[in-house]
């Protein structure tokens, strides 16, 4: 299956979770916001939103400074 993750496309198998998706790439679930089809996924709700065909992703994370 097919999706786009911030403007690259992806092949991933059928049933992954957004949060899978996510840790397999380097992101931590707890310190990302993700816009699933331009609606945000909060950390909370990772585990359970599964992934469809051409679903796009924007994925931003929350960077610290000082």
């Amino acid at each position: 299956m097919t999706i786009t993750a911030n403007g690259k496309i992806f092949n991933i198998e059928d049933g992954v979770s957004l949060e899978q998706f996510l840790k397999t790439r380097g992101f931590d679930p707890a310190k990302t916001v993700v816009a699933v089809n331009g609606s945000i996924a909060g950390s909370e709700d990772c585990g359970g939103v599964i992934l469809k065909e051409n679903d796009v992703l924007d994925i931003m994370t929350f960077v610290g400074g000082g």
